[in-house]
């Protein structure tokens, strides 16, 4: 497993970064997945801004079979990213609005 970041927001970007991976037919770390996944999901003031397909996808075959079916064919693995990148957006622009760690 790779180290994780300190901060929240370079978390977010590792777990955006492991999802966008998988959607485009690399790997994803279900170890670091799962960490990051929890990490976020039980902080309530980070749940409502993960996106959906984390909220309600806990293993990765799951959250493979909700990407594919976003996008499949020519061209898929460009909208499948473009698509993970546009669903962490309101996360990641939290989260660099935020303070010191206090703010959470």
């Amino acid at each position: 497993m790779d180290e994780l970041p300190n901060s929240l927001h370079d978390r977010a970007l590792m777990l955006k970064e492991q999802i966008a991976s998988l959607a485009t037919g690399g790997f994803l770390d279900t170890e670091i997945y799962l960490i990051l996944r929890a990490e976020f999901f039980e902080n309530p003031k980070t749940r409502d801004l993960l996106p959906q397909f984390v909220r309600t996808n806990t293993q990765s075959n799951g959250l493979w079979a909700t990407l594919k079916e976003y996008s499949s064919g020519e061209g898929s693995y460009k909208a499948r990213r473009a698509y993970v990148t546009e669903q962490f957006n309101p996360l990641l622009a939290h989260l660099l609005n935020v303070g010191a760690p206090a703010d959470f």
